[in-house]
């Protein structure tokens, strides 16, 4: 099974701080002034903000400016239709879709999808669908795979769980 490593190089430098700037205050009080201004300082700060809700770099938050990442999912489905995306062995979504899985008893979708879309916020809303953690070893426990978003309506696309082909 192919396996994806976010890996991020990110490079940072902050400004050289200047020349600084060299002038004289003018105070009643104060024989000649005094020096105003400074050497530059070190430059510019730069900070880093790690977000705790994420885990991937997978984020479709902002899969419009940028789909590589989904793209090279993609592009590993060889002859089937989709990918089922894994995030930490926890199914999330496909490359297109949020997905709920049929146990004989009720819906499940992943607790923890790359977008918590509209449609998938309406059926848990509506209690047609339970979010659950899904681990891709527990798949067997499943009959059926449906998936949906805001152009895809629940229960168009539904296959049956041995379909899915796993590498």
């Amino acid at each position: 099974m192919p396996q994806f490593t976010d890996i991020s190089r990110i490079n940072v430098k902050g400004g050289d701080g200047g020349a600084g700037c060299m002038s004289f205050r003018r105070e009643a009080h104060v024989p000649k002034g005094g020096p105003d201004g400074g050497d530059g300082g070190c430059g510019g700060d730069v900070i880093i903000q790690a977000d705790a809700q994420l885990s991937s770099l997978i984020d479709y938050r902002y899969k419009q400016a940028d789909r590589r990442v989904l793209d090279e999912a993609f592009a590993l489905r060889d002859t089937a239709d989709d990918v089922l995306i894994v995030r930490h062995g926890l199914l999330t979504d496909t490359s297109i879709a949020n997905i709920a899985l049929w146990n004989g008893c009720e819906w499940h979708t992943p607790a923890q999808p790359l977008l918590a879309g509209t449609q998938r916020r309406y059926l848990l809303d509506t209690g047609q669908i339970k979010e659950t953690d899904i681990p891709v070893a527990s798949l067997g426990n499943y009959r059926h795979i449906r998936l949906f978003n805001a152009l895809i309506p629940f229960g168009e696309v539904e296959l049956p769980v041995g379909q899915i082909r796993m590498y």
